[in-house]
């Protein structure tokens, strides 16, 4: 794994950030307790990514395109290296049809 001395920035797109406002909310209805610790699990494995952005393998069918699993959910992610960027493109459950979902 690729270590790197300064972080890089993170941003998300509407819909990752659609994506775990979803994901909270369904949790919640269920037990509030369950939803602050996915979300927490999902956020610190995001963290993670700025120090080591290159983590997660790229993801076949959209090479610009990297993944990682926090959990039961796959964050899908593209890093510009020249910007010291990272993109928070989608954060999907794994038993979700992923190609579709990231087609829209």
């Amino acid at each position: 794994m690729e270590q790197i001395n300064m972080p890089y920035e993170i941003e998300y797109t509407e819909k990752s950030l659609g994506d775990l406002r979803e994901i909270a909310q369904y949790l919640a209805e269920h037990s509030r307790d369950a939803s602050f610790i996915v979300v927490g699990e999902i956020r610190d494995m995001i963290k993670a990514l700025a120090t080591a952005p290159k983590i997660g393998p790229v993801y076949e069918k959209r090479p610009r395109l990297r993944r990682v699993v926090a959990g039961k959910h796959l964050v899908f992610y593209e890093v510009d290296v020249d910007k010291e960027r990272i993109s928070i493109v989608r954060i999907l459950h794994s038993a979700r049809d992923v190609n579709h979902a990231l087609k829209g």
